[in-house]
């Protein structure tokens, strides 16, 4: 189905497929799920005993130079014991590493030259966490929001990723004593050049999502108290820092941790230890903010998410709110309405019958979703 320009809503039951549908929309933007740390948590490993899996995420974005086709397919056979299909109640099959391919227009494209085709903001209930939540979901957060901005900056973590399992393995090797100390200094180079570019991006992109979400966050809030979004980096390091001389100083870190680290068998710093904090006129949100005053400074931030996005590129990202007006007050609904009909296009979902006449939507923007189908309310 054609979900067209303006506000779509889907409504229908819980468990009928819109959560479903929202996430296969941001998969096409950024290449992953939002709710799984990795592609091999999206297989189902019951389906494994019977068969080898293959999905597919197909979609079709208008956009001013033409339209675009977006296709990420995901597939997998199973391992160990229970391959073979058994429904004797054995252990469940292990799939092997998910095997996931990325097309544009029918040609296969490498991740970082996929990502940011299609923009999106998506924003859940379970977003809560990203106020309160462990820190992994924070990084993941920006990093998804930069890679949306900066076809570079997923490069640069890609690299990154790799210098670390390679550290890291080293770090255990020279702990066992089958390899020498000296070894490190090639990787500790590349370490902290790889480093240095995301720190730079991450303190440059947080300085500017800061101030709108606190722009924002007054308005839905009607509170004078600043909100204020910092980075911490695990190591001390100064926000107007460019790539190069934070990687200078994440390397003189390196050095002077290197013990410890050695010790430890992984690395201490670097940016997949960094977090970012949110407070509320100088009250971190994680120590004293309420659920309600934890949900409006995570909608804060999506909302200046997304504005970052239109205002620094130019393209309008698609705007998917995935049950959320059902946790939010009426005038909060309406200030989320308001800020979001500037959009281009938003999807929103419900499962409540009365919500599309309370925010004053139309039968003609409503779409009924039941196992799966999408049916037009028209």
């Amino acid at each position: 189905m054609q979900l067209d320009a303006g506000i779509a809503l889907l409504q229908g039951p819980n468990g009928h497929g819109k959560s479903n549908l929202i996430e296969a929309i941001h998969m096409l933007s950024v290449a992953r799920s939002t709710r799984a740390s990795g592609d091999a948590e999206l297989i189902n490993t019951e389906a494994l005993k019977r068969f080898p899996i293959h999905a597919q995420v197909l979609g079709l974005v208008d956009r001013a130079a033409g339209q675009v086709r977006l296709q990420l397919d995901i597939s997998s056979t199973a391992t160990g014991p229970s391959a073979q299909g058994s429904s004797s109640g054995g252990p469940n099959p292990r799939p092997t590493r998910a095997q996931k391919t990325l097309q544009v227009n029918g040609v296969k494209r490498r991740s970082n030259d996929f990502v940011g085709v299609l923009k999106a903001v998506q924003f859940s209930p379970e977003d809560v966490d990203l106020s309160t939540g462990p820190p992994q979901v924070r990084r993941r957060f920006l990093d998804m929001l930069i890679s949306q901005l900066s076809h570079s900056y997923l490069a640069d973590w890609q690299e990154y990723s790799r210098v670390l399992r390679q550290r890291n393995h080293l770090l255990r090797a020279i702990r066992e004593g089958t390899s020498n100390r000296s070894e490190l200094e090639f990787w500790d180079v590349r370490f902290a050049v790889s480093a240095g570019r995301i720190v730079a991006q991450r303190f440059q992109t947080l300085d500017k999502l800061g101030k709108f979400a606190n722009e924002i966050h007054a308005q839905l809030s009607a509170s004078e108290e600043p909100l204020t979004l910092t980075y911490r980096p695990s190591s001390e390091l100064e926000s107007s820092l460019d790539a190069r001389e934070v990687a200078n100083a994440l390397l003189e870190d390196l050095r002077a941790t290197v013990a410890r680290e050695i010790a430890a068998g992984h690395s201490l710093i670097g940016p997949h230890r960094d977090d970012l904090s949110a407070s509320i006129g100088g009250m971190d949100v994680v120590g004293f903010a309420s659920r309600g005053q934890a949900r409006t400074v995570v909608l804060a931030m999506k909302l200046a998410e997304a504005r970052l996005i239109s205002e620094s590129i130019g393209d309008e990202p698609v705007i998917l709110l995935d049950d959320v007006m059902s946790e939010l007050d009426p005038g909060r609904q309406r200030h989320v309405l308001d800020f979001t009909s500037r959009y281009e296009q938003v999807i929103v979902t419900t499962a409540e019958p009365g919500l599309a006449e309370q925010l004053g939507i139309g039968t003609d923007r409503r779409v009924f979703v039941e196992s799966g189908k999408l049916t037009s309310a028209t």
